[in-house]
């Protein structure tokens, strides 16, 4: 390929060094990686993966290490390298634009290197730069798939995106004191004038836009709705009210983990409003200035927000290195097997060394239990092939073994033996599904009979916990959102009350535009519960209404394996007795399930309707507090300027308990309990939001996990 500024002959790894003198030029257009960011935007099409897989053909040797660095970069399974029918290439870069993205993305990686001839340098180190950490709490920021690539070539240039390199001393910490208490002191007729301009902005939401307008399908595309909007017009303020513009200083702003913007969107207009008085700057002339900048390059305004966004998980990022290939990467990025971590794709290939390893294997029992417990807790980094692959190896070297049927202690990797728990008297209790603590008498683990992992008292059945601990990373998120999301409430309630000692009326604006945004939030919630529920009962209809049996006796609808609750299950022949999860005959076909025997005609294996009760708990809650909400705004309509204004003070439903960790009062209208831990261990929303619950989680069969305490009358 051709240089697309000097025209000079290159081959793709040239490519990624070469430096003509113009690399940085954005006047034309249509020059490089400009070209490139471009067509992202307009066309957002193309994720990681694909962008990847378009850089090569089968006759080029595939760059591992870049392979290697961008699969760290996102979390999720190792990029994929290959096209199969599974992952097909319809979104392909084409081969001029495949290769502007290798060199865009090998630029990138360059920015963040530690800075001498070697090039993966930052992946040696236990604590990498800040660029690079920085770098990967971007890709993380991305709000959906397609954002990395275009995010990636924005970053490879650096007079656009200079803020990128800078040192943690050029960063204004906005986001500490958006999510603090302290009171933002700024000019009511300022602050008023500024919050006006924010208002008069439009922003387009259709993600079908006319293709030939560029704004709108960027717009759409880029920004989830007016509030992300805004935030990306009123940073591009402040950097040019701090001059930021030319990457001397930056702005931090919260994470897209914590909160909505639209719940700390008025204390970044104080903020702004603080920088505009100090700068005798006229908001709606700022405001302008600034949109039009948002207009001309949305993806230049949108990365430099999301790198403001990004500077407070970069700080927290920790990295584990892999004992395979000596790298440190993202923790997120590595999984356990058995006592040793590893990058996520260096398992990969230790997982095809145990499929494809012919002969016996040593150690078998143990490998693949580690196998298990690895493709189980660490499923979301894992590619399906290669969990599939390792499933269906270890179904078929178990086939013919003979199990005891005796309880084995799961908890304890290190017994040379395993050890035969006795089996409890009653693996049943009145609630179906609750938990049956079994004791090891070897190593004093307590563990749950039905569900094998650390038992668990504090639920009503296995699989609410079940549920907790394979997705535990969006769970444990939830669980940090909503206790920021009930502290930030609290903290306008706090700002409101302030604000009403000098400006009564706006302050009952202020809270009535807030009640307003969460009554819109929980009608969303409503709706989108009320399509679960609608799903789940579609689902048992279709599964209870199938017809399309082929064996005598002839059975309407699916089956469920009466030994482990697998369902739906469906024969492809006549004959009664079925393998769950497996071919009857000859074995093979594994698509997961237990492996033992049932009658497919008998009564026990009748498909049970998965029940919708939690669902329709859930929308009760919503609807509760809907109710009160609807009810706050007519009163807050009601109310005069000088009604009084009562002080705020979080709820005190549990006035006896307190936190494990601070030892203060469990405050609020929820706080979290440990399914596990005897005594009680209690979480409140403070400790929650600084991801405490986290800190006390772990991986694995004997990990821990926390499920929500909600106030009864809430």
């Amino acid at each position: 390929m051709d240089c697309v500024y000097c025209g000079e002959p290159l081959t793709i790894d040239d490519l990624a060094r070469h430096d003509c003198g113009r690399a940085d030029e954005l006047t034309d257009p249509t020059d490089g990686v400009c070209e490139l960011y471009q067509r992202l935007v307009v066309q957002p099409y193309v994720t990681l993966d694909d962008a990847y897989r378009s850089t090569f053909h089968d006759e080029h040797k595939r760059d591992e290490q870049l392979h290697q660095a961008l699969s760290y970069l996102v979390t999720g399974p190792p990029l994929s390298t290959t096209t199969t029918s599974v992952a097909p290439r319809r979104h392909a870069l084409a081969h001029h634009h495949a290769q502007l993205f290798m060199a865009a993305a090998t630029a990138t990686l360059m920015r963040v290197k530690s800075g001498d001839d070697n090039d993966n340098d930052y992946l040696h180190y236990r604590q990498p730069p800040l660029g690079y950490t920085l770098l990967a709490a971007v890709c993380r920021q991305a709000t959906r798939a397609e954002h990395v690539v275009p995010l990636l070539a924005a970053l490879s240039l650096p007079t656009v995106t200079p803020h990128l390199t800078l040192e943690e001393n050029c960063w204004n910490r906005y986001d500490k004191v958006i999510l603090s208490d302290v009171s933002i002191v700024s000019k009511p007729q300022l602050l008023k004038a500024l919050e006006q301009a924010i208002v008069k902005i439009t922003f387009v939401r259709d993600d079908a836009a006319d293709g030939y307008d560029a704004l709108k399908v960027s717009s759409s595309f880029l920004w989830k709705d007016k509030d992300e909007f805004v935030v990306s017009v009123l940073h591009v303020i402040s950097l040019s009210l701090l001059g930021g513009d030319g990457g001397g200083v930056a702005v931090a702003l919260p994470p897209l983990s914590q909160s909505d913007a639209g719940s700390w969107l008025p204390r970044l207009a104080q903020l702004v409003a603080v920088e505009l008085d100090r700068s005798k700057g006229d908001p709606a002339f700022e405001v302008a200035k600034a949109l039009d900048r948002v207009k001309s390059n949305p993806l230049i305004s949108f990365t430099a927000t999301r790198l403001a966004r990004a500077f407070p998980i970069a700080l927290e990022m920790k990295m584990g290195e892999c004992v395979k290939c000596g790298l440190f990467v993202p923790r997120d990025c590595t999984v356990h097997l058995g006592g040793r971590e590893l990058c996520k794709v260096c398992y990969e290939v230790t997982a095809l060394e145990f499929v494809n390893f012919e002969g016996e294997q040593k150690n078998f029992e143990e490998n693949s239990r580690h196998h298990a417990l690895t493709i189980k807790n660490f499923h979301t980094i894992i590619k399906r092939e290669i969990k599939d692959s390792v499933t269906r190896s270890i179904a078929k070297m178990e086939e013919n073994k003979n199990f005891d049927k005796r309880f084995h202690c799961p908890l304890n990797a290190s017994h040379q033996n395993p050890f035969h728990a006795p089996m409890p008297e009653h693996l049943t209790s009145s609630i179906s599904g609750a938990p049956v603590g079994v004791t090891c008498p070897e190593c004093s683990n307590k563990w749950c009979s039905q569900c094998r992992f650390a038992y668990h008292p504090y639920s009503r059945s296995c699989s609410e916990v079940l549920r907790a601990k394979l997705e535990w990373a969006t769970y444990s998120d939830v669980l940090k959102n909503n206790a920021n999301n009930a502290l930030c409430d609290f903290d306008s309630e706090v700002s409101a009350f302030k604000l009403a000692s000098t400006d009564r009326p706006a302050a009952l604006a202020r809270r009535r535009d807030r009640v307003t945004h969460e009554i819109r939030r929980i009608e969303a919630c409503i709706v989108k519960k009320d399509e679960e529920i609608q799903q789940i009962q579609h689902a048992n209809h279709n599964e209870l209404n199938w017809d399309g049996d082929t064996g005598y006796p002839k059975v309407k609808g699916s089956r469920r394996c009466p030994h482990c609750g697998r369902q739906p299950i469906r024969r492809l022949a006549g004959s009664d007795v079925v393998v769950c999860g497996a071919n009857m005959h000859g074995g093979g076909n594994f698509q997961g399930g237990c492996l033992r025997q049932f009658n497919y005609v008998s009564p026990e294996a009748a498909y049970q309707p998965m029940s919708t009760t939690r669902q329709e708990g859930e929308r009760r809650e919503l609807e509760a507090a809907l109710s009160k909400l609807v009810h706050l705004k007519k009163t807050l309509e009601d109310q005069s300027t000088t009604t009084s204004f009562p002080p705020p003070a979080l709820a005190d439903h549990w006035p006896t308990l307190s936190c494990s960790d601070c030892k203060k009062k469990l405050l609020g209208d929820f706080h979290v309990q440990c399914y596990h831990c005897e005594p009680p261990f209690l979480l409140c929303v403070h400790c929650v939001r600084s991801g405490k619950h986290n800190d006390h989680a772990k991986h694995g069969d004997a990990g821990h996990v926390f499920a929500r305490v909600i106030c009864s009358s809430h």
